[in-house]
């Protein structure tokens, strides 16, 4: 019983040695590698005649948001439903 455990293991230790060797074989012998392949991209006017930060942010700082309008409306909604309540006739 344990000769076989121990000839089960030998077994796995050599095939993990054999695998080794052949994946840093393979690593070494990898000749065809990536090439690196370089491209010029001509230089557009586009790049350098950006807007100004202000003019892209402008709308979002003059504008105001509709979550406000939103918010105000429903306080005005909450105050006459408020007002119709209490009001005596």
């Amino acid at each position: 019983m344990m000769i076989r455990i121990q000839l089960i293991i030998l077994t796995f230790l050599f095939m993990g040695l054999l695998f080794i060797g052949i994946g840093l074989t393979r690593d070494k012998c990898n000749c065809n590698g990536n090439k690196i392949i370089y491209k010029y991209l001509p230089s557009s006017d586009q790049l350098f005649d950006d807007p100004s930060v202000s003019q892209v942010f402008k709308k979002m700082f003059d504008n105001p948001e509709p979550w406000i309008a939103g918010i105000n409306t429903y306080d005005q909604k909450q105050q006459d439903n408020t007002k119709n309540f209490y009001k005596t006739n």
